[in-house]
């Protein structure tokens, strides 16, 4: 299978706003509502999928071409919100592979993904280096089991470091594997979830920015636990 298409992303009120909540009469007189400029995206992928009996895989190749991209520079607005500004032209390249094997109740899963990114334009000191928060590595890989009215699941995921800033230095985001489990309940259209996530209590950090030249982390939730209620009719 094939796939080009071209998308768009407007521009955030805080990005229209100057990195603020709201708008004030200098602002409007220094920087207009045109701050920043409408991210226009170019996609095209190339895949794969086979399929034999108890095993599926599928795997596809991409490219993304961003024109004006809306990047984060790494830094957050007095509300905590990510300042994005605009990179001319930048770009998304990777491959994606999954793979299913099912075994009357036995399932199993697992996919990747292997990316990188550029910055095309822009500074000096972010021309030709990597987007920050894009890891080159993503893999998720589940277990399951269903027995009767029951099912379990066993999930894990793992995630390559990543940069801080589009400069590429030594502040960057630790990698980190986390897992979770699931255990589930169907009768009659209902449904019952018992949901334990970071099962073994890891200290880890999905997001961060770097002030005053020190690395910030925003620590993820370690275990917790949620029930969920389902019902189709």
């Amino acid at each position: 299978f094939t796939y080009i298409g071209i998308s768009h992303r407007e521009s955030t009120r805080t990005d229209m706003f100057n990195y603020s909540d709201h708008v004030s009469k200098q602002t409007i007189d220094d920087y207009g509502f045109n701050n920043v400029k409408p991210e226009k995206i170019y996609d095209s992928e190339i895949g794969y999928d086979y399929n034999i009996k108890r095993h599926k895989i599928s795997v596809n190749y991409f490219y993304m071409f961003f024109e004006n991209g809306l990047l984060p520079v790494g830094q957050l607005n007095s509300l905590g919100l990510p300042i994005n500004k605009n990179v001319k032209y930048s770009y998304r390249t990777g491959i994606e592979a999954d793979y299913t094997y099912t075994l009357n109740t036995f399932k199993f899963y697992l996919g990747s993904t292997i990316m990188t990114s550029k910055i095309l334009s822009g500074a000096d000191s972010i021309i030709n280096n990597q987007m920050l928060l894009t890891p080159n590595v993503v893999i998720n890989s589940n277990i399951q089991y269903s027995f009767g009215k029951y099912s379990v699941m066993l999930l894990n995921k793992y995630v390559s470091r990543s940069y801080l800033t589009n400069t590429n230095t030594d502040n960057y985001l630790p990698e980190y594997v986390v897992t979770n489990l699931n255990f589930n309940y169907h009768i009659k259209g209902v449904g019952i979830g018992f949901n334990v996530n970071n099962i073994f209590n890891i200290d880890y950090y999905n997001s961060g920015q770097v002030s005053n030249g020190s690395r910030q982390f925003f620590v993820a939730a370690p275990r917790n636990y949620f029930v969920n209620l389902s019902y189709i009719f």
